[in-house]
């Protein structure tokens, strides 16, 4: 498939490489642009990146770009160039690669903002946080850089509040550490052990689905 092969409403999530990291930013494709040239190939218009107010112009910086289709597969593209429009607030990206679908049943990640209180290792302070993304397997949280002593395999508990008042406890390890744009703050990664979370985000992704729908 292309890039304009995808519906509105599509999520995406664009891979940014900045000095060796990845920053993992999330959208949603709002149109589609037919092949411009061989050279920038197709296209699709989401919605901006926004953070604290200010639009993230992302052109010039290595992209990769993470499409995961209703059709429980991921689709993978190299950017060829990404366009600010700051009058109409609309992200432009292009690529000119066709792309062959992964499957990713049970490792899809659904973007979302619940608080969570995280411990790295016992006898150590809590930790206030939130969620970035969740799946089955792992979260992204979201925490002040110097809140913790934060390295690759440190043990992480969390526990994780939900909009109803439930409490989901569920230990990990560290696999992921990349800076946010916002400085001072450190998205990490984390593994679970098991798959306690399997029941809250097969809820979430039913939610997200009938939302869709409307």
């Amino acid at each position: 498939m292309f890039l304009n092969d995808f519906a509105k409403d599509t999520q995406v999530e664009l891979i940014v490489k900045l000095d060796n990291q990845e920053i993992k930013l999330n959208t949603e494709i709002i149109n589609r642009i037919d092949k411009i040239s061989d050279k920038f190939g197709y296209g699709i218009v989401c919605k901006p990146i926004i953070i604290k107010d200010k639009l993230i112009n992302l052109n010039g910086f290595p992209i990769d770009l993470n499409i995961y289709h209703t059709d429980k597969r991921t689709y993978s593209f190299k950017v060829s160039v990404t366009a600010l429009d700051i009058k109409r607030k609309l992200l432009l990206i292009y690529s000119k690669d066709d792309s062959e679908a992964e499957e990713y049943r049970g490792a899809f990640r659904i973007p979302c903002t619940y608080k969570t209180i995280l411990q790295f290792g016992p006898h150590t302070k809590a930790i206030d946080s939130f969620t970035h993304d969740l799946s089955y397997s792992g979260a992204s949280f979201l925490l002040n850089a110097e809140d913790a002593d934060i390295e690759i395999g440190k043990v992480v508990s969390s526990s994780i509040f939900d909009r109803e008042g439930h409490i989901y406890k569920i230990d990990g390890r560290v696999v992921r550490i990349v800076e946010d744009f916002n400085p001072g703050i450190f998205l990490i990664g984390v593994k679970f052990k098991g798959e306690g979370l399997r029941s809250f985000v097969s809820r979430l992704q039913i939610q997200e689905a009938r939302l869709k729908k409307l």
